[in-house]
Order: structure tokens, then C-alpha cells, then sequence
């Protein structure tokens, strides 16, 4: 790699590092806190009480006293660790995410690099800070170290192309599953990884060998899976069929606009972003398929070939869910490095198509407002550093709580209950979609609600909440204007 390869990785990887740091910095702060949290966090808080790992998500759903296995089970078992090694706060319970997220980012950038590419990799950083991806990391959940296994599996298929041998099939296998163990709409990924690893071998004559290590790397991940289920595969798969029923139907109501509307400023760049893979990852796909057949294809252009096939991938995952905006980060990074690829090519030729030009006008411009959305969340990270800690509303429910009170409130407080070491039980997740899931509030305990909650209860009964007084009802956060998160206290109806 000449002197301008290494300061174009140098520079994309202190831009992305950077960035990590700075979003680490602010995990306890910004966002404010959001329903997943407690559903990917309580699990792993109660089994570390001695309460057991399992979460009241419904009474209807099956085993819910003695499994988890609502999802992939590998990020809350996580959590057990994370809050073991570094304690239960907003901060530590986001830091995985986060971490692991960036690291899928500079890995993409350092495959860049070792494709040949010199400028592609600060591209790469440029257009996917810009995005809206890493405004979906900050969160408690487990979509970064998904995406960071599933670009690992990418590399060592890259590497299974160019040494085809049983380590390189065993470790496709390995970090892809394990991405499904995170989660499981990264199966996606799994089937192609192991489409393609079957093409290879069969044309390498090494298929038997190469499936058998692949099977070896499967099984592992296998055996974990079993493992935290307790070894009980046909109570978590009925568990899990449970959960996918319930969670599609809010899914089968949502339509693109609805995603286009949540992902604001960045919706334009996402259409360009789908709008390029099909006009570029798919003809991508196509013309070097058909190379591949017959033995013409290098190293470079297998490494395009698979960011065209993960492109796709990405956009059925993004599909599948089109409502949930975080799943643009399983999109978006295989066609910005696809982009940037095509890019670099742009600025080497000499005389450069117009409709080269064109595209490439376009995808900045809508590339724009979404670098600048991300800017602003930047700015309000900075401009409230001091208002969104949590010191005031921690200090207002320790004056208001009488010590050792029983709370209950909606799921979306309760990293901030944890903070506050309440005695705090969480409505049922379901309740918010299905009324035969809202608790009956004992009348001696509290109410911690949101305002929203509290305007318009969806996880407890209207009678509850409007049949008791408010101790108070006021920002969370006081200072941060539009960022406001405002709490209220409710008390019990005997004393």
C-alpha cells in the first residue's frame, strides 16, 4: 500500500474512532431512554438479583416463568456480564452496542484497504458517519454486534475465496450463526454465506472438507443456543414462534412511508442507498456471477461480488422489519462500501462518464440532509451535556419514594428505576398492544409513568392511573427544550 492507502485508512479510522469515543462519552445521556431496553435489559438484571433470567413480556406467553427465548438469546446473557463486570446504569447496558458497532464500521474500512482499494476506505467513513446508522447504535440493543459478526463472516468468506481450507469454513460458519444467536433477522446473511461457500467448494473440489468444517463452526454456536435455553430446544423454539407472531402484526400494518417518516432528514439518502443497490448490486451481481463461472474473477472483483450479494441481503433484512429503523444498519454499510468503491474508480478515470457524474451528484446531495441531521443530534449532545445527566430526577424520586416502596411503572423507565435502586416492577411489554396483558396495580404501590403513559395509559388501565394523585409531574431532564422526557409520580391509594 503506497503513502496516500495509508493516510486515507489512518484518516478513516481516527474519523470513526473518533466518533466512538465521542458517542461513548454520551451513552448515559443521549437518547433518552426507549422500551427495548428494558425488554434486552430486565432478563439479564433479575437473573443477577437472584430472580431468575426470564421477563413477565406476557401472560400468554409460553414458559415465560423459566425461559427466555423471546429472541436471540445471546445479547442479554451479555448484559449479565456487562452489568456483573462494570455495574446496572443507562451507560454500561448501551456500551456494547455502540462498541461493537464502530468496530464493524473500521473493519469494513481495513477490508477496503486490503482489497487494493486507497481512497474507498475514507470515503467509506465519510458517507457512513453520515448516515443514519450510527444514530441507531446508541441504544441498548444488540444490532451493532450483529452487524459486527456478519462483517467478521464477511471476511473470512473473502478469505475462504482465497484460501479455501477447513479454518476459513469453520469461522464463516461460527460468526454468522452467532450473528443469528444476536439476532435472529441476520439469518439472511447465514444462508448466503453458506450458498456461496458451497459454490466455491464445489468448483475448489474440496466441497465434503469444507462443509464439515463449516458444520463444526455451526454446531458451536448451535450448542451455545441450547445451552441458554437451558437445553430445552422444543419449549424456546415455541417460546420464540410465540414471540414472531406477536411481533409481526404491528409489522404487517407498517409500510415504507412509515420508516421514511421516523428516519426524517436521513430518508433521502436511504432512497439513493436503495435506489443504487438495485441499479449497481444487482447488474454487480449478474455480470460478475457470470465471470465467476468461469474462473475470470480476482480477488477485487470477488470482494465487489460479495458486497453486491450482502447488499441485498441487507435490504430482504431491512424489508422483512421495514418499519424498525435500527435495521438500516444491517443495510446501509455493504452499498456505502460498494459506493465507495465505485467512487474511488470515478476519480482514477481520466474522462469520466456523464452519468457517472450524474449519480454521483445525486447521492451527495441526498446524502446531505442526513450528515446534517446527525449533526444537530451531535450538537444537542454537546449543548446538554450537563442538563441530560441524571442527577434531578434520581434526587426527586429519592424524596418523594418512602424507603423500600414497591413501584410500578411502563417498561420505557426503567434503566432510569435501576438507577434510582427502586424496587420497580415493569408492566407486562405486551400490554402495550394487548389489554389482557395490563396489570392490576396493588393499591399500595406507586405509579412511574411517562407522560405519555400517563395522558394516554396503554400499559395499565385508565381507572388505575386516573384514580390516583400525582406527587409530581415534570421533566426529567430540565433545561434540554426539545429533549424533553417528562416523568410523573403517582401515589398509592392506601397509605
Amino acid at each position: 500500500m503506497n503513502r496516500a492507502g495509508r493516510t486515507a485508512l489512518a484518516t478513516s479510522l481516527a474519523l470513526l474512532i473518533g466518533s466512538l469515543v465521542f458517542f461513548v462519552c454520551f451513552a448515559g445521556l443521549y437518547p433518552n431512554p426507549c422500551i427495548d431496553e428494558s425488554f434486552f435489559n430486565f432478563p439479564a438484571i433479575s437473573y443477577l438479583k437472584g430472580h431468575g433470567f426470564f421477563y413477565l413480556i406476557s401472560s400468554q406467553a409460553p414458559f415465560w416463568q423459566t425461559l427466555w427465548s423471546y429472541h436471540g438469546p445471546f445479547f442479554p446473557h451479555l448484559q449479565v456480564l456487562v452489568f456483573w463486570l462494570f455495574g446496572i446504569t443507562q451507560q454500561e447496558s448501551r456500551m456494547p452496542n455502540i462498541v461493537a458497532g464502530y468496530l464493524a464500521a473500521s473493519l469494513m474500512a481495513f477490508l477496503l484497504m486490503r482489497a487494493g482499494w486507497r481512497v474507498a476506505p475514507l470515503i467509506f467513513a465519510v458517507v457512513w458517519l453520515g448516515d443514519r446508522a450510527p444514530q441507531e447504535l446508541q441504544h441498548a440493543r444488540m444490532d451493532g454486534i450483529a452487524l459486527l459478526l456478519v462483517v467478521i463472516g464477511f471476511t473470512m468468506l473473502n478469505r475462504f475465496y482465497a484460501e479455501p481450507n477447513l479454518r476459513n469454513a469453520f469461522c464463516i460458519a461460527f460468526f454468522t450463526s452467532a450473528a443469528v444467536g444476536f439476532h435472529p433477522v441476520t439469518t439472511y446473511f447465514f444462508v448466503l454465506s453458506a450458498s456461496i461457500l458451497c459454490i466455491l467448494a464445489y468448483k475448489r473440489g474440496c466441497l465434503p472438507r469444507s462443509l464439515s468444517g463449516f458444520g463444526c463452526g455451526f454446531a458451536v454456536v448451535a450448542l451455545a443456543v441450547l445451552a441458554f435455553v437451558q437445553f430445552h430446544p422444543i419449549e424456546g423454539l415455541e417460546q420464540f414462534r410465540w414471540w414472531l407472531h406477536v411481533v409481526s402484526q404491528p409489522a404487517e400494518k407498517a409500510h415504507l412511508t412509515d420508516l421514511l417518516s421516523i428516519i426524517r432528514w436521513s430518508k433521502w439518502f436511504f432512497l439513493a442507498l436503495a435506489g443504487f443497490t438495485v441499479f449497481a448490486a444487482f447488474p454487480i451481481a449478474f455480470i460478475q456471477r457470470r465471470s465467476l463461472r468461469g474462473d475470470l474473477i480476482d480477488g477485487q472483483s470477488f470482494f465487489k461480488l460479495s458486497l453486491a450479494l450482502f447488499s441485498l441481503a441487507g435490504a430482504a433484512c431491512l424489508i422483512n422489519k421495514a418499519v424498525y429503523p435500527y435495521y438500516i444498519l444491517y443495510f446501509s454499510i455493504w452499498p456505502i462500501a460498494l459506493l465507495a468503491t465505485e467512487a474511488e474508480q470515478l476519480l482514477r478515470r481520466k474522462r469520466p462518464r456523464v452519468l457517472s457524474i450524474a449519480v454521483a451528484a445525486i447521492l451527495f446531495v441526498a446524502w446531505l440532509p442526513s450528515a446534517a441531521w446527525n449533526a444537530m443530534r451531535i450538537r444537542e449532545e454537546v449543548l446538554y451535556r450537563k442538563q441530560l445527566t441524571h442527577g434531578y430526577i434520581l434526587a426527586r424520586l429519592k424524596q418523594s419514594l418512602p424507603a423500600n416502596a414497591k413501584v410500578s411503572g411502563d417498561p420505557s423507565i426503567y434503566m432510569l428505576a435501576e438507577e434510582a435502586n427502586l424496587n420497580f416492577t415493569p408492566a407486562p411489554w405486551n400490554a402495550n398492544y394487548s389489554p389482557v396483558d395490563r396489570p392490576d396495580v396493588p393499591p399500595d404501590e406507586w405509579l412511574l409513568l411517562t407522560e405519555d403513559e400517563y395522558t394516554s395509559p396503554v400499559y395499565f388501565f385508565q381507572s388505575d392511573v386516573r384514580s390516583r394523585s400525582v406527587a409530581f409531574c415534570a421533566n426529567a431532564f430540565p433545561g434540554a427544550k426539545q429533549l424533553d422526557f417528562d416523568v410523573c409520580l403517582l401515589r398509592p391509594l392506601v397509605k
